[in-house]
């Protein structure tokens, strides 16, 4: 591990380079107390249960998230809606059963810059091998700026 690059970062590094290494920090260390991936946890997801089959997850739109175009890049668009469906089946599955994706198609609607990006997931779904889901992406003024559903696939844990 470099250190040496680490405090150059720190002391004349520009903003997104040191807002990066704070996320960096931020992710391993609720990964370590959350249990989570680490990806989920450095683009700060929270999530909080709004009905009985319907999950919400918001998360803070930063210039990480941008691709060349300096929008919120497709496939970050992809990962939040795979990990908002698959969040909330996994959190209405039975301790001994997980689930993988199986398939995913989203619909992107309108281009993401800045602040918030909040996810609603909805179960449609919920068998005992297959579950579907859809959610809906809206931007931090409520605008729907894209629409996905999924199919996942329940497995037993392996023990």
């Amino acid at each position: 591990m470099d250190l040496e690059f680490y405090r150059e970062i720190l002391e004349s590094g520009n903003d997104l380079e040191k807002l990066i290494l704070e996320m960096a920090k931020r992710s391993i260390l609720r990964t370590r107390e959350n249990g989570t991936s680490f990806l989920t946890e450095f683009m700060e997801f929270q999530g909080r249960w709004t009905g009985e089959r319907s999950y919400r997850f918001e998360t803070d739109v930063t210039p990480l998230l941008h691709n060349i175009n300096n929008v919120v890049h497709g496939g970050i668009i992809g990962f939040i809606a795979d990990t908002s469906m698959g969040t909330l089946i996994y959190r209405l599955l039975p301790d001994d059963k997980l689930s993988v994706t199986s398939e995913i198609k989203i619909n992107f609607i309108s281009p993401v810059r800045e602040g918030k990006l909040v996810t609603l997931a909805e179960l449609l779904h919920l068998g005992r091998r297959t579950a579907v889901s859809e959610c809906k992406m809206y931007n931090g003024v409520g605008d729907l700026v894209a629409a996905a559903t999924a199919s996942f696939v329940i497995l037993d844990k392996r023990k």
